[in-house]
């Protein structure tokens, strides 16, 4: 099973091919080359019969396979992802990091087992950065463990604005993943630090510099990965994202009401949107 891009040299493409014999460390940097060596590209599956895979809302799966279980998966691994309040005690945060775990383990068999090779690889790579974070919070002895229950009931007060933040980039990721190739990566960047941005500035008017430092550093860690590898080329200054003009007003809401109608019990989170970005579409 391979993926193959138009443009692109015989080592970056054997660099997406799926290879058991890395280890997990040299898998992950090997994914990060091939998405990146791919992103923007036209690029086709070999290795897969044209009857293997189904799209749902642009995502490529296995027969038998929900494209909806990942976005229900990674929308618990997202703060404020999945509603308007976040734990705000030591026992509250010790049942959402179980949660948060399950939720891991839940999105990365689906990858396994119901994605291609570069969608996989992304949906991988964006839990990289989670799962590390993740850790960070849910280790009792950790400074950021402390910092995220010192900061959370101020950002709880303003969980609806925190919530929209979140829900507004996943609909912005799955309109960007739609465009042509060749504006996916800026579009997609320009979301992510509107998105920063977003929450940055409500924490902060809401809760005090150091909270908006906090959350800021917080998301940046998360969507690090992505930032890494697709982000570094492209500005993502105000003047540079107003002039992509990621998604209008009027268009985000049109949009959001498109998905609603596929599916009104639809999750929202990054790692179906991220998966689009890579997957061909003819």
């Amino acid at each position: 099973m391979r993926l193959v891009c138009s443009g692109m040299p015989d080592a970056l493409e054997r660099m997406t091919s799926l290879n058991e014999n890395l280890t997990v460390a040299e898998q992950i940097i090997s994914l990060k080359m091939g998405i990146l060596g791919t992103l923007g590209r036209k690029c086709y599956l070999t290795g897969f019969d044209d009857q293997d895979l189904k799209f749902s809302l642009g995502l490529p799966v296995k027969p038998g396979c929900d494209p909806d279980k990942l976005d229900a998966c990674g929308s618990e691994l997202v703060i404020f992802g999945t509603g308007q309040r976040i734990p705000e005690t030591r026992e509250q945060l010790e049942m959402q990091c179980r949660v948060e775990r399950a939720a891991e383990i839940c999105a990365r068999d689906f990858a396994k087992e119901c994605l291609p090779p570069l969608p996989r690889g992304m949906v991988i790579v964006i839990l990289e950065g989670i799962s590390q974070e993740v850790t960070w919070k849910c280790d009792a002895n950790h400074s950021l463990h402390q910092a995220f229950l010192r900061h959370a009931p101020c950002m709880n007060k303003i969980g609806d604005t925190l919530h929209k933040c979140m829900t507004n980039l996943t609909s912005k990721l799955d309109f960007s993943a739609g465009v042509e190739p060749h504006q996916r990566v800026s579009r997609s960047c320009c979301n992510f630090q509107e998105y920063i941005d977003c929450s940055h500035r409500a924490v902060e008017r809401s809760c005090g510099k150091e909270a908006g430092e906090y959350i800021r550093k917080l998301l940046t860690r998360s969507a690090g990965d992505f930032i890494e590898i697709a982000c570094v080329s492209h500005k993502t200054d105000g003047p540079a994202c107003k002039k992509i003009n990621s998604l209008s007003p009027n268009q985000l809401s049109n949009r959001i009401g498109q998905l609603n109608e596929v599916n009104s019990n639809r999750s929202m989170s990054l790692l179906s949107p991220m998966a689009k970005l890579v997957t061909a579409e003819g």
